[in-house]
């Protein structure tokens, strides 16, 4: 009985010191991997944020690329068109914000879902 007690208080602290050093472990990768770029960010903002930028445009790229091979061509047509759209229709109501014209926006943020329905709709038949 002795046996099965110490038996299992050692298992017990082998269990809380693995969980000692998985914590130390995270803080240390964490620390490796956050401290570089929390130091590039803070002396050279531009160059960091073009570098985000560039790699979250790569990274998208090779989504959409995969995703277009992977997928019929009528889907393809469908999404990029719902993406023109939206792109378009938000692109128009920041320009017309912007240019002073906040009440011309309102039917162009009307008519984007419409417009986007609309695709939908014409699309599915094809």
């Amino acid at each position: 009985m002795v046996k099965n007690i110490s038996h299992s208080i050692k298992k017990q602290f082998a269990s809380a010191g693995k969980f000692v050093v998985l914590i130390a472990v995270c803080i240390t990768a964490g620390v490796v991997i956050v401290w570089p770029l929390w130091r590039f960010a803070t002396s050279a903002p531009v160059p960091y944020t073009i570098a985000v930028i560039a790699l979250l445009a790569v990274f998208a790229a090779y989504r959409i690329i995969r995703a277009v091979r992977s997928s019929p061509w009528r889907n393809t047509v469908r999404v990029l068109l719902h993406i023109a759209v939206i792109a378009g229709g938000l692109c128009a109501v920041v320009m017309l914000v912007f240019g002073g014209h906040r009440f011309a926006a309102i039917p162009v943020v009307i008519f984007i879902p419409v417009l986007y329905l609309a695709c939908s709709h014409f699309l599915s038949r094809f």
